[in-house]
């Protein structure tokens, strides 16, 4: 039990100390929605990345992919010693190259950031929390098994505030968004 507490502890520190949200280039990958949407039965929300906020796109970066992932005691260490957020936002762009079709990119937002973009960000930032408004969604895209009730939700949320919604469907030639 002191085991699993210790553990939790050092969750809880490492998720004060970096924030990632995590996004594809892509929407029309089977392996993607496979893994990130439960089977096909999820959804997929698209942005328009001119539209995101210029300060936050300071902190979107493209994933590296390599073929051998750094050793995190001696990355932690110099990050500590550099008292540097770039030395730890390296490491969360880091991913092996087996995952490299997911043409991933990452948000990251570390707390040491907030001295250096305070001044930066929009007002309203920091007042809502964990939350960072990216913009609203230019499209909808749920997964070719969502089940009806859900589509027909979101159907309904997307008509009312005016997005674009499409469902993946699957062919021979692999994933096409199709209207609804």
């Amino acid at each position: 039990m002191q085991e699993l507490e210790r553990h939790n502890d050092e969750n809880n520190k490492n998720s004060e100390m970096v924030k990632v949200a995590c996004f594809t280039e892509t929407p029309v990958n089977l392996p993607m929605w496979a893994h990130y949407a439960d089977n096909h039965t999820g959804i997929c929300l698209e942005y328009d990345t001119q539209r995101i906020h210029k300060n936050l796109s300071n902190m979107l970066f493209p994933v590296k992919y390599v073929e051998k992932l750094l050793d995190i005691v001696m990355f932690a260490m110099r990050a500590v010693a550099s008292e540097s957020s770039n030395v730890l936002t390296y490491q969360c762009v880091q991913k092996l190259s087996d995952w490299s079709y997911e043409k991933e990119w990452r948000y990251i937002f570390l707390p040491s950031m907030k001295k250096d973009y305070l001044e930066k960000l929009p007002p309203d930032y920091l007042d809502k929390g964990e939350e960072i408004s990216f913009g609203r969604p230019s499209k909808i895209i749920l997964g070719n098994k969502i089940c009806p009730d859900k589509q027909s939700k979101l159907h309904d949320i997307a008509r009312e505030v005016n997005i674009n919604i499409v469902k993946m469907k699957v062919t021979p030639y692999g994933l096409h968004e199709i209207n609804i």
